[in-house]
């Protein structure tokens, strides 16, 4: 029996990933591909993904979305970004090419790199995300990436990331700097550019 042209068509939209995905998996998705087309410039992989999120830099956040978004728009989504990343969450396998790994004591620093040897041989780069705020309007999202990287000082990014017509999310500018400052700083730190386009 021959299905209803609307019927056929609804059902091709429910099934299309993009529709299927939800606004925080599509975000951290293009974060990750941003992120990890920069490890691979660097010759910093192989790289892996905590498999949760963790928040943190919540001031300079709010900072940053204020000097890019206006002072209203910039402080609610500020406010946005520090109140979804109160307590972490798991990461689909999706949102990332590169492998996920359980890593404790992130924030102190004390990684164990040969724990991860089971999840890539001698991964040179680990990669902690928090969770995407958004404004009201759904239409732009707050990402913070802390990368780590062996022998090096580890770096946060911050990525203010936008809504195409299309309905997918693209990475525009971005603000970073040094981990252990811009957790711990209430606004711009000096030598840190907070507003920087992302290629």
């Amino acid at each position: 029996m021959k299905r209803p042209a609307a019927a056929v068509a609804a059902l091709l939209l429910l099934a299309s990933p993009l529709f299927a995905a939800d606004p925080d998996s599509l975000v951290l998705t293009a974060v990750l591909a941003r992120v990890e087309q920069s490890l691979r410039t660097g010759n910093r992989l192989p790289a892996v993904v905590a498999d949760e999120t963790r928040g943190g830099a919540g001031q300079f956040a709010t900072a940053w979305a204020v000097k890019t978004r206006g002072e209203a728009a910039g402080r609610e989504l500020g406010a946005a970004y520090q109140s979804v990343n109160v307590r972490s969450y798991p990461l689909p396998q999706e949102t990332t090419s590169l492998p996920l790994a359980r890593v404790r004591h992130v924030e102190a620093g004390g990684i164990d790199w040969k724990s991860l040897d089971g999840i890539v041989p001698r991964p040179q780069s680990l990669v902690v995300v928090s969770r995407p705020a958004f404004d009201r309007l759904q239409s732009v999202a707050l990402v913070r990436a802390d990368v780590i990287v062996r022998s090096e000082a580890p770096r946060t990014i911050f990525f203010s990331v936008e809504k195409q017509p299309d309905g997918s999310w693209k990475p525009g500018l971005s603000a970073s700097g040094d981990s252990s400052r811009l957790h711990r700083t209430a606004g711009p730190v000096p030598g840190h550019d907070m507003s920087v386009p992302v290629h």
